[in-house]
């Protein structure tokens, strides 16, 4: 076995979307000040529902992470699992230099 094939890597970074922040931080102050993330859906036209309160995610741009296509078809997925690298400050370029 080389020394490539021994190594392993753990992502340890916090990624968070709420309808209360779009980041840790923001989500963490929001919810120590009480804030809540619930209110009349703002996304589409509710008239046709009965339920018209919800917990939208409000200003969250996901070509911060993934190209537009992507974003246009709203896969957040592949968004969200590389906020945790780009969190961690992780890369293929870090763990080629430290090998």
């Amino acid at each position: 076995m080389t020394r490539a094939d021994n190594q392993r890597v753990v992502a340890t970074g916090i990624g968070v979307v709420t309808p209360v922040g779009n980041d840790a931080p923001t989500t963490w102050s929001s919810l120590l000040a009480g804030r809540s993330g619930i209110g009349p859906i703002t996304a589409f036209d509710t008239s046709a529902f009965k339920i018209r309160i919800a917990g939208e995610v409000k200003d969250f741009d996901p070509t911060r992470f993934v190209d537009k296509q992507v974003a246009r078809r709203m896969e957040l997925r592949p968004a969200m699992r590389r906020w945790p690298m780009r969190v961690s400050g992780w890369s293929r370029r870090t763990r080629a230099a430290s090998a």
